[in-house]
């Protein structure tokens, strides 16, 4: 049985991948042509906007006892949230209640 071989084989790519031209889809169905430079605009005011809606997170480096980790890691979890989102909420509760 001869070996398979992939070389030379790639005529039924052209299916999967579209040319770069045709990646906006939405524009082009209305017969405009996006343009690269309110495109490059556009992005520019999203990130913008992203920043000045929230700022960076803060980093906090901790340690814990173990014991104390396996209870936040259980607890987290049948929270269904991450720990850091859970140790946030119980941020927020604190917060509340003072």
């Amino acid at each position: 049985m001869p070996k398979k071989s992939f070389k030379d084989n790639t005529d039924h790519l052209d299916a999967f991948f579209t040319p770069k031209e045709d990646t906006f889809n939405e524009d082009t169905s209305k017969g405009d042509t996006p343009n690269e430079d309110t495109s490059k605009e556009a992005s520019i005011k999203i990130r913008e906007a992203k920043s000045v809606e929230s700022p960076a997170p803060y980093r906090l480096n901790i340690t814990l006892r173990p014991e104390h980790r396996e209870h936040l890691k259980e607890a987290s979890w049948k929270a269904r949230k991450s720990m850091s989102q859970y140790l946030s909420d119980l941020i927020e509760a604190d917060i509340g209640k003072r």
